[in-house]
Formats: C-alpha cells, structure tokens, sequence
C-alpha cells in the first residue's frame, strides 16, 4: 500500500469541496456546531459516503473516499469538535489499487480505530498502533483480490466483542442482472495478523446476496444484519 500522509492542525483556506460534517454536538453546552467542509489532507478534494462514530470521551471518527481520485481520508476530531481546524486527517492513497467505492470504520474497546477500503476488485484493511492522528501510526494490506464478481456496500465492516474484525461481502449485482455471477454472501472473518490476506477465513453464509447489510455483534458475540 502506498505510503499514508498525517495532516496536524493549522490555519487553512476556509473553502473546501468535500464533505460538510453536519450538527456536532459540543460536549460542554449540548449545542450543535456551525457545519463545515471536511478537511482532505494537503490536496483539496471532493468526497464521497462517510462512516462515522464517537468513541467514549466524545470524539469524532470519521472516514470517507475520495472523489475522482484513488484513496480514502481518516479523521478524528476530539470532543467540542467545532471547525475544521480541530481535525485531524490521514490520508490512505490507493493508486495501486483503483478508486475506493467504500470506506469504513469501527472502533474497539479501547476506542482505537479500523478501516476497511473497498475498490473495484481489491480490499484493503488497515489498522493503527500508537497515535492513530499520524501516518506513521498506521500499517495496511490489501487482503482479499478478486475478479470484480463481488461487492462489498453498506456498513459490513465490524469488529466481534474480542475486538477482532469482520466484513461481509456480496456477489457483484450487474445492470437488469445481466451476465451477473451466481448470487451469494461471504463473512470473511480474522483473528490475528490481519494484515496477511492468508490469516482471513472465508465462509459463504447465504446462496442469496445481501445487499447493503449493516453488521453488527452484541455483547454476547451474537451476529446481527440488517439487508436489503
């Protein structure tokens, strides 16, 4: 994977074309914030579908694709997130790979981040040690290549209650079904080393594609899907 680009605080050019973060809550008065364009590291660009989640001091992480280009951005914002100056982003480029069509995001119990990356026939998974707010801090692998059979939309990206990460995956679905491959869903599923694609086990879980799941465990290491 190509090298990743950290972006600390500083003053910048108000006008951005990416993603307008709606209604942050400040932490200390409950009232929402003025929206404002998300940040995109050191290039300006335009954005597509965020995932968003707080973690439990009250900040904000986020990641989001990049528009007509290949690579996706993370970002966090502490608690009181109030203006793009109070972001931080780490930008994934994702040139060897193609476009990023789906990004997304869990957070373990220690409030530390996970990516997931979807392009056109490759995923890319991507995890942090250290000072998740720098490059530096993280590491990712494409771990799953494929022929363009298969998709992976919605939020299908999750971690089990140990912390260990899981996605779904579906079989590609062609314009008026034509020439589509037999329809189907996949749980891909690691427990360590995740970064090695060998270290996934795969599991067809339905002869149906799911479309559009968002996946989720409770407590108890139960599974949960809600489709289409």
């Amino acid at each position: 994977m190509t090298n990743m680009h950290a972006r600390p605080r500083q003053p910048r050019a108000p006008a951005r074309l990416a993603l307008t973060l709606l209604a942050l809550l400040a932490a200390a008065s409950a009232a929402a914030a003025a929206p404002f364009f998300l940040p995109t590291g050191p290039e300006v660009h335009n954005t597509g579908d965020p995932r968003v989640r707080t973690d439990s001091q009250g900040g904000v992480h986020m990641v989001y694709p990049l528009v007509a280009s290949a690579g996706a951005v993370y970002g966090y914002c502490p608690a009181g997130c109030a203006s793009a100056d109070d972001v931080w982003t780490v930008v994934f480029p994702t040139d060897d790979f193609g476009a990023v069509h789906n990004a997304m995001l869990a957070l373990d119990a220690n409030d530390r981040p996970y990516l997931l990356f979807a392009t056109y026939d490759s995923v890319i998974y991507a995890e942090c040690s250290g000072d998740c707010r720098q490059g530096g801090s993280w590491s990712g692998a494409r771990i799953f290549h494929h022929d363009g059979d298969w998709e992976l939309t919605g939020d299908a990206f999750t971690l089990d209650p140990q912390g260990r990460p899981r996605f779904l995956m579906h079989a590609y679905q062609a314009y008026l079904g034509l020439f589509a491959p037999e329809p189907g869903t996949r749980l891909f599923a690691c427990d360590a080393n995740c970064q090695d694609g060998d270290a996934w086990r795969v599991s067809t879980i339905s002869e149906q594609s799911w479309l559009e799941p968002t996946f989720r465990y409770d407590a108890r290491g139960v599974a949960h899907v809600a489709t289409v």
